[in-house]
Protein backbone atom coordinates (compact mmCIF):
# COMPACT_ATOMS: atom_id res chain seq x y z
CA UNK A 1 0.00 0.00 0.00
CA UNK A 2 2.78 2.52 1.32
CA UNK A 3 4.78 1.39 -2.28
CA UNK A 4 1.28 2.93 -4.26
CA UNK A 5 0.63 6.06 -2.02
CA UNK A 6 4.54 6.70 -3.35
CA UNK A 7 3.39 6.05 -6.84
CA UNK A 8 -0.20 7.72 -6.49
CA UNK A 9 1.87 11.21 -5.15
CA UNK A 10 5.05 10.85 -7.73
CA UNK A 11 2.32 10.87 -10.61
CA UNK A 12 0.40 13.90 -9.06
CA UNK A 13 3.57 16.06 -8.51
CA UNK A 14 4.83 15.38 -12.00
CA UNK A 15 1.43 16.46 -13.53
CA UNK A 16 1.33 19.39 -11.00
CA UNK A 17 4.47 20.50 -12.41
CA UNK A 18 3.35 19.99 -15.77
CA UNK A 19 0.20 22.56 -14.86
CA UNK A 20 -2.30 20.04 -15.16
CA UNK A 21 -5.84 21.03 -13.68
CA UNK A 22 -7.18 19.42 -10.71
CA UNK A 23 -10.00 18.19 -12.25
CA UNK A 24 -7.78 16.47 -14.68
CA UNK A 25 -5.40 14.76 -12.32
CA UNK A 26 -8.27 13.33 -10.46
CA UNK A 27 -9.91 11.80 -13.85
CA UNK A 28 -6.18 10.41 -14.62
CA UNK A 29 -6.06 8.97 -11.16
CA UNK A 30 -9.20 7.48 -11.87
CA UNK A 31 -8.48 6.33 -14.66
CA UNK A 32 -5.16 4.03 -13.93
CA UNK A 33 -6.17 3.11 -10.70
CA UNK A 34 -9.80 2.59 -10.48
CA UNK A 35 -11.16 2.27 -7.12
CA UNK A 36 -7.46 2.08 -5.84
CA UNK A 37 -7.30 5.82 -6.72
CA UNK A 38 -7.22 8.83 -3.56
CA UNK A 39 -10.21 10.89 -2.43
CA UNK A 40 -10.64 14.32 -4.67
CA UNK A 41 -9.87 16.01 -0.97
CA UNK A 42 -6.47 13.77 -0.63
CA UNK A 43 -5.48 14.74 -4.24
CA UNK A 44 -6.05 18.46 -3.75
CA UNK A 45 -4.54 18.01 -0.98
CA UNK A 46 -1.07 17.17 -2.55
CA UNK A 47 -1.60 19.39 -5.14
CA UNK A 48 -1.39 22.33 -2.85
CA UNK A 49 1.90 20.86 -0.98
CA UNK A 50 3.89 20.54 -4.06
CA UNK A 51 2.62 24.07 -5.60
CA UNK A 52 3.69 25.26 -1.96
CA UNK A 53 7.44 24.13 -3.01
CA UNK A 54 7.07 20.75 -1.44
CA UNK A 55 9.49 18.15 -2.93
CA UNK A 56 9.36 15.21 -0.59
CA UNK A 57 6.40 12.30 -1.40
CA UNK A 58 6.46 10.60 2.32
CA UNK A 59 4.36 11.31 5.12
CA UNK A 60 5.85 13.90 7.67
CA UNK A 61 5.91 11.74 10.92
CA UNK A 62 2.81 12.44 13.31
CA UNK A 63 2.44 13.18 17.08
CA UNK A 64 0.77 11.08 19.30
CA UNK A 65 1.40 7.74 21.16
CA UNK A 66 4.00 5.22 19.71
CA UNK A 67 2.56 1.77 18.68
CA UNK A 68 4.04 -0.06 21.74
CA UNK A 69 2.07 -3.43 21.01
CA UNK A 70 3.80 -3.56 17.52
CA UNK A 71 7.63 -3.86 18.86
CA UNK A 72 9.52 -7.12 19.65
CA UNK A 73 9.62 -7.09 22.95
CA UNK A 74 5.96 -6.14 24.15
CA UNK A 75 4.83 -9.16 21.76
CA UNK A 76 7.18 -11.50 23.27
CA UNK A 77 5.80 -10.38 26.70
CA UNK A 78 2.16 -11.17 25.20
CA UNK A 79 2.94 -14.58 23.91
CA UNK A 80 4.99 -15.46 27.07
CA UNK A 81 1.70 -14.46 29.01
CA UNK A 82 -0.60 -16.46 26.45
CA UNK A 83 1.66 -19.50 27.10
CA UNK A 84 1.32 -19.50 30.41
CA UNK A 85 -2.29 -19.20 30.93
CA UNK A 86 -4.76 -19.54 27.53
CA UNK A 87 -7.59 -18.00 29.13
CA UNK A 88 -5.84 -15.00 29.99
CA UNK A 89 -8.07 -11.75 29.27
CA UNK A 90 -7.39 -8.57 27.23
CA UNK A 91 -7.70 -6.57 30.15
CA UNK A 92 -5.32 -8.95 32.21
CA UNK A 93 -2.77 -8.70 29.22
CA UNK A 94 -3.28 -4.79 28.99
CA UNK A 95 -2.48 -4.46 32.79
CA UNK A 96 0.66 -6.89 33.22
CA UNK A 97 2.27 -5.04 29.85
CA UNK A 98 0.94 -1.54 30.34
CA UNK A 99 -0.17 -0.83 26.57
CA UNK A 100 -3.67 0.28 26.02
CA UNK A 101 -6.75 -2.48 25.70
CA UNK A 102 -6.80 -2.13 22.37
CA UNK A 103 -3.15 -2.95 22.02
CA UNK A 104 -3.57 -5.88 23.81
CA UNK A 105 -5.86 -6.96 21.99
CA UNK A 106 -4.43 -6.64 18.91
CA UNK A 107 -1.33 -8.16 20.46
CA UNK A 108 -2.85 -11.79 20.77
CA UNK A 109 -0.75 -14.31 20.46
CA UNK A 110 -2.31 -17.04 17.75
CA UNK A 111 -0.20 -20.21 17.29
CA UNK A 112 0.48 -20.68 13.65
CA UNK A 113 2.08 -24.32 14.14
CA UNK A 114 2.21 -26.89 16.89
CA UNK A 115 5.13 -27.30 18.76
CA UNK A 116 6.86 -31.23 18.84
CA UNK A 117 4.97 -32.55 21.92
CA UNK A 118 2.10 -31.43 21.21
CA UNK A 119 1.92 -32.26 17.53
CA UNK A 120 2.98 -35.85 18.72
CA UNK A 121 -0.20 -35.67 20.93
CA UNK A 122 -2.31 -35.14 18.13
CA UNK A 123 -1.15 -38.01 16.14
CA UNK A 124 -1.51 -40.21 19.16
CA UNK A 125 -5.02 -38.98 19.95
CA UNK A 126 -5.92 -39.13 15.99
CA UNK A 127 -4.72 -42.87 16.30
CA UNK A 128 -6.00 -44.06 18.82
CA UNK A 129 -9.64 -42.24 17.94
CA UNK A 130 -9.26 -44.21 14.00
CA UNK A 131 -8.09 -47.40 15.74
CA UNK A 132 -11.39 -47.46 17.93
CA UNK A 133 -13.03 -46.71 14.62
CA UNK A 134 -11.86 -49.29 12.72
CA UNK A 135 -12.55 -51.78 15.18
CA UNK A 136 -15.80 -50.84 16.00
CA UNK A 137 -14.98 -50.66 19.51
CA UNK A 138 -18.50 -50.47 21.83
CA UNK A 139 -19.83 -48.62 18.20
CA UNK A 140 -17.81 -45.95 19.05
CA UNK A 141 -18.38 -43.90 16.27
CA UNK A 142 -22.33 -43.69 16.94
CA UNK A 143 -21.04 -42.08 20.54
CA UNK A 144 -19.19 -39.20 19.21
CA UNK A 145 -21.43 -35.92 19.83
CA UNK A 146 -20.58 -32.82 17.24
Amino acid sequence: MENQNFEVRANIKFLTKLDWKPGKIIETLQQVYGDFSPSKSVVYDWIKRFKDGREDLKDIPRNGQPLTATNERTLALVENLVDEDRRITIVMRANETGISHGSAFSAHWVPKALRKDQLHQTAELSLAVLTKIKSNESEFIDRIVT
